[in-house]
């Protein structure tokens, strides 16, 4: 006898969704999306993934993860938080049949507890040690102890060299160091193949590593000229010194005081500039030196910048690389931007729609239940809340409030856009409310709210769900357009933002407008595809 195989209403959905091949595409390209936003910094960082150090080895991005030093929006330290969850979430579906649901309450618990710990406790520097913070202030402490004897015949203080500075840092600002010097110069060897050292209108094109190098090798030479012709006077000055001093100790007068004065200026000044000098060249020899011992080196997959990261750029230099290493009007990298700037789509899309759910929900139910006077009082509001466009209402609540934040945007896009899912909701309850399977509810004494969410909203629901995706795209298209025309969040890298840096830059630098403009289309076309697949696939009409 043939087996038959049952089916739940769902998998009847997503076996007519599957049929629709250009809706399965989207949704494979807005999986992308998702992947890349959570997965950012594997993506585009300027910290190593996995490297070897002097024989040791370090995961210098996943210390850094959780540091709101360098992850600097807490939005960052959530998509961060569930790099790690995601895989939890996946396992847990797939594997558990049953207590699926509790499993998935306690993990989005544990998420959101770790993200408001991480976000709200005192950030703690991977890369600094409060052991060896101390001992170092402890010994500059030392060294400005005023004693009772006369300051004229105290030793000189002991200069700073880059010897003390490395017996204070802990390995992970060794390697942050190293690592940046390393990238800088990579950077500098990519980028001349762009260029033969000048651009078109003659001005010469520095990178961060020439501009360092540059900057040290003339902060050399003006410590030099300060020398130029002092050697003399210095080696006279410190040979008269001690002899100086002790006839000072023995018979103090003003005229020795003076004299030993002028010698301890001349040999200090000369000495300071000596360990100046010295240090530099330390700090560039160890560089160089060090760098060899950091070995499999592993950086992220696309860029080695952060977003928040200088890399350089200037108009200059974007007019001649390609769109791979083009930088924004800040000068920070343009593709990390992209990439981070997916977070902030994704979180405006659900965070915006989960608002207007919870608020249209409750209320479009009521109306619909209930009906007589309850009905007509919140129609008459809907009518009255519909007249205040969204867009128009974000930039009133803007301009008020002074402030950019994206949560504000989405708070703005949650109160004033959720008309209508309770007029959807209401229209479903008005149809369920008069069907038998409620009359049997009220038959069985069923209270109203066991009767509201236990069985018509879970029946009510369907259908208000094929415009949550046309819904997300609404939210998604009001913060870039809000961003766009300036009124976005500050220090952010939300499309929008990176589409008004464009605009603004417009003609000289228009190629940084279209690489969000394009990635913004393509995601909202996407949603698109896939809200029109997935209508036709919970219309009864369609499946054959």
């Amino acid at each position: 006898m043939k087996k038959t195989h049952a089916y739940s209403y769902w998998k009847i959905v997503w076996q007519q969704f599957k049929k629709n091949k250009i809706g399965c595409a989207a949704l494979v390209i807005i999986a992308i999306f998702v992947i890349c936003g959570i997965y950012a910094p594997i993506l585009a960082s300027s910290k190593p993934i996995f490297l070897v150090y002097d024989g040791e080895i370090y995961f210098p991005l996943f210390r850094h993860l959780f540091y709101r030093g360098f992850f600097t929006k807490r939005l960052d330290i959530f998509f961060n938080i569930m790099m790690f969850a995601t895989p939890v979430m996946v396992v847990t579906m797939l594997s558990l049949r049953r207590g699926r649901k509790a499993a998935m309450v306690t993990i989005l618990s544990a998420v959101i507890a770790l993200f408001l710990y991480l976000s709200f406790a005192t950030p703690k520097d991977p890369a600094k040690d409060a052991a060896l913070s101390a001992a170092r202030q402890h010994i500059i402490q030392e060294q400005l102890i005023v004693s009772d004897r006369d300051p004229l015949l105290e030793p000189f203080p002991i200069y700073e060299d880059w010897d003390f500075n490395l017996q204070h840092m802990n390995e992970y600002a060794k390697i942050n160091m190293l690592i940046r010097y390393r990238l800088r110069k990579e950077q500098h060897h990519r980028l001349q193949k762009y260029y033969d050292g000048n651009n078109s209108d003659g001005f010469v094109i520095q990178t961060l590593w020439q501009v360092a190098k540059e900057n040290d090798e003339n902060q050399i030479k003006r410590l030099e000229a300060k020398l130029q012709g002092k050697e003399g006077v210095y080696v006279k000055a410190f040979m008269q010194m001690p002899f100086l001093a002790e006839e000072y100790q023995k018979k103090p007068t003003e005229r020795k005081r003076k004299r030993l004065e002028k010698i301890r200026i001349i040999v200090g000044e000369y000495e300071s500039t000596i360990a100046k000098i010295s240090f530099i060249k330390d700090r560039r020899k160890w560089l160089e030196c060090e760098n060899a011992k950091i070995l499999h080196l592993t950086m992220p997959l696309l860029k080695n910048f952060h977003w928040e990261d200088d890399a350089g750029g200037e108009q200059a230099i974007n007019s001649i690389v390609k769109w791979w290493d083009l930088t924004r009007i800040n000068r920070k990298d343009l593709v990390a931007g992209l990439i981070f700037g997916i977070r902030i789509s994704l979180v405006v899309g659900l965070l915006a729609v989960a608002a207007q759910l919870s608020i249209g929900i409750p209320i479009g139910s009521m109306a619909g239940y209930y009906g007589g006077k309850t009905d007509i009082l919140v129609n008459r509001m809907l009518e009255i809340w519909e007249a205040m466009p969204t867009f128009f209402m974000l930039l009133m609540v803007v301009a008020i409030v002074q402030s950019k934040s994206i949560f504000l945007v989405i708070s703005v896009l949650g109160i004033f856009g959720w008309t209508g899912y309770s007029r959807f909701i209401r229209g479903e309850f008005l149809k369920q409310r008069s069907l038998p399977y409620v009359d049997a509810c009220h038959a069985m004494g069923f209270g109203d709210r066991r009767i509201v969410f236990s069985h018509i909203l879970p029946n009510a629901i369907p259908p208000i769900l094929t415009i949550i995706p046309f819904s997300i795209m609404a939210a998604i298209t009001s913060e870039a357009g809000l961003s766009f025309i300036g009124l976005g969040e500050e220090g952010s890298c939300s499309w929008g933002v990176l589409m008004d840096e464009g605009r603004s830059a417009f003609p000289g630098e228009s190629y940084l407008l279209w690489p969000p403009a394009l990635m913004l289309t393509t995601l909202l076309i996407a949603i698109a595809l896939v809200g029109d697949a997935f209508r036709d696939a919970l219309d009864p009409k369609m499946r054959k």
